[in-house]
């Protein structure tokens, strides 16, 4: 989603106005009043839509985070989002089930956590109506907003859940989690790290791909095998 400038600073005394203009621009299908949904009021809102939330405690959310949120018309699961830059990212893992997606039963890392795993064709087609799979160049842009890809990291990942106390600061609002990975129907680096997909390919057979991991305050930009299973963020059009 492009506000058309650069350059927002959000401070909170602009928050009311600001998504006043996105949901009159944008047309949001779960466009609400956005006023007041820090702090307070909106772990209020959070306990009212919490049969539908991963995993998240209000308490961690910072005061710099411009959130609002989205409901997906295809199963009715309501999902937090935050405003970056000039974007708009679902601030939860994508949690439709969908072929060729899967959840990891066997932990407490299960669809409620943190969302289904995809194949990357199914990844392509996963995001509702309004919202697609960030590109390469979007997920650029996401983390020169934060501050670069060398600290873009603990920026994003949220501040508890991660392995060895190597938590993040949410600063925006983003709540990366560690939801590891899939290949074969097997799961790797669940609480250590998290791989999402990216719409850009790389060759007939890799596709661009970001990584976060626990140790590690940078992302990491690699090229992945489409057969494998990654957690999807939706960014909105």
């Amino acid at each position: 989603m492009r506000l058309g400038k650069r350059n927002l600073k959000l401070g909170l005394g602009m928050v009311s106005g600001l998504f006043a203009f996105v949901c009159s621009a944008i047309f949001l299908a779960a466009c609400t009043d956005y006023e007041g949904m820090l702090d307070d009021e909106y772990e209020a809102w959070v306990k009212q839509h919490g049969e539908n939330q991963q995993t998240f405690d209000p308490a961690d959310l910072p005061s710099t985070a411009v959130v609002g949120s989205f409901t997906d018309s295809r199963d009715g699961q309501t999902y937090r989002t935050a405003i970056i830059g000039y974007q708009v990212w679902m601030a939860q893992n994508l949690n439709y089930n969908t072929a060729n997606s899967l959840c990891n039963v066997e932990k407490d890392a299960d669809c409620k956590k943190y969302g289904r795993y995809y194949t990357w064709s199914a990844a392509m087609t996963a995001c509702p109506s309004g919202w697609h799979l960030p590109s390469y160049e979007d997920w650029s842009y996401l983390f020169s907003e934060v501050g670069g890809a060398s600290v873009a990291a603990t920026k994003l990942k949220t501040k508890k859940v991660w392995s060895s106390g190597e938590n993040g600061e949410d600063t925006y609002g983003f709540s990366a989690l560690p939801a590891g990975y899939s290949h074969d129907r097997d799961f790797y680096s669940v609480d250590h790290g998290t791989v999402f997909w990216s719409s850009t390919e790389s060759s007939t057979r890799f596709v661009y791909s970001v990584r976060m991991q626990y140790e590690n305050p940078n992302v990491e930009i690699t090229k992945e095998m489409k057969d494998y299973a990654f957690s999807v963020r939706c960014v909105s059009d």
